[in-house]
């Protein structure tokens, strides 16, 4: 079986990590893999050290030589499915299906955002060229259904991560080592998170929640990894809030797992979220997590048992959140336990992969 997955992103997110987590394991059960992306991305650059990549000369889902250069690999290389794993790659993997009818078109949703009503995307979801949905959470499929698209249609398959990685990490070792590169004692408590700067991670709520925190005089400091569009505007919002001694901004980072493993608690307050594969992250690396109740984030974070849940844009309750796990050790540890055998029980990297193969097999 040869697997064609197409991608736009210029960014290495979440979800390209799922593709190359899905893609070392389709390899394993003797199944080929090719990746189409932008040749300006991270994409075209990590996914060409391990399988054969096309490299598209636009983001555009519309782009005209895109589309005849999908075909054109699609027919030399005999690919039997096409997985679109984003919205414009949604596009072009319709385009290349009304050309070449043969191929299988399954297209992946990551994300929660609203469907729009409007008539091209109507087309594109209620499209019959589409031969199979995969939602990455419950949340995502019921979306689809409320749009409109056949429950046959669609096969949820749950992201995963590869726990093993986590398991040569000594999380005080790794706490030690990232304080010393910091140049920073031990604050007691550290809380990060690893996201771009978008609107959809609610960085400005996390911000804002340490303040009441910092006023009372908690021992904490707060880490976080990542860049983009509204860095600086958080920068400027710590600065305003007196916080710059108790935030520390580290940029981009390869070095995800350890940075992780040397955490006590991984704060994300979303906006919205597919999922939220970085949670899967932090619980294997043995943190604690608290973050907003959207998307399909209750799927993994379910309150009271494998972390702490609030509300969407409420700093004062995310503080309250964040100060009980603070001051209750013992809580902390009992969450992140249950957390970490209910990753490896519901989102293992064995059941993704069989998922998606199963998918592919169905035709």
């Amino acid at each position: 079986m040869q697997v064609l997955h197409i991608g736009l992103e210029k960014s290495w997110r979440g979800g390209e990590n799922q593709i190359f987590l899905l893609i070392k394991g389709l390899e394993d059960r003797g199944v080929k893999s090719h990746v189409a992306y932008p040749q300006q991305s991270r994409g075209y650059q990590r996914f060409g050290d391990i399988v054969s990549t096309l490299g598209l000369p636009s983001t555009s889902g519309y782009d005209f030589r895109s589309i005849r250069m999908i075909c054109e690999y699609v027919s030399d290389h005999k690919i039997d499915v096409i997985d679109a794993h984003s919205s414009g790659a949604h596009s072009l993997g319709l385009a290349v299906k009304l050309l070449m009818p043969q191929v299988r078109l399954v297209v992946h949703r990551r994300v929660d955002n609203e469907i729009k009503p409007r008539f091209l995307t109507k087309k594109k979801y209620l499209s019959p060229q589409v031969d199979r949905f995969v939602p990455i959470s419950d949340c995502i499929r019921r979306m689809l259904i409320a749009y409109g698209v056949s429950e046959q249609k669609i096969s949820v398959v749950k992201s995963a991560v590869d726990p093993d990685k986590y398991d040569g990490f000594d999380r005080a070792v790794c706490r030690k080592n990232l304080l010393a590169e910091l140049k920073m004692n031990d604050p007691g408590f550290l809380i990060g998170n690893a996201s771009a700067f978008t609107h959809q991670k609610g960085y400005d709520v996390l911000i804002q929640s340490l303040k009441p925190l910092n006023d009372k005089g908690l021992n904490f400091h707060c880490l976080l990894a990542g860049d983009g569009e509204l860095l600086g505007e958080m920068k400027q919002l710590a600065k305003n809030l007196s916080l710059e001694k108790k935030i520390t901004f580290l940029g981009f980072r390869k070095d995800i797992p350890e940075f992780l493993s040397a955490l006590d608690v991984l704060v994300m307050p979303s906006n919205n979220e597919g999922l939220g594969t970085l949670i899967l992250d932090a619980i294997s690396a043995g943190c604690g997590v608290v973050a907003t109740r959207v998307g399909g984030i209750p799927e993994m974070v379910i309150n009271g048992e494998t972390g702490l849940t609030v509300s969407k844009g409420h700093h004062k309750e995310l503080a309250r959140a964040i100060e009980t796990l603070a001051k209750d050790r013992e809580l902390l540890k009992v969450l992140s336990e249950n957390a970490k055998a209910y990753v490896r029980n519901n989102f293992s990297l064995n059941s993704m992969v069989e998922g998606n193969l199963k998918v592919y097999k169905s035709f």
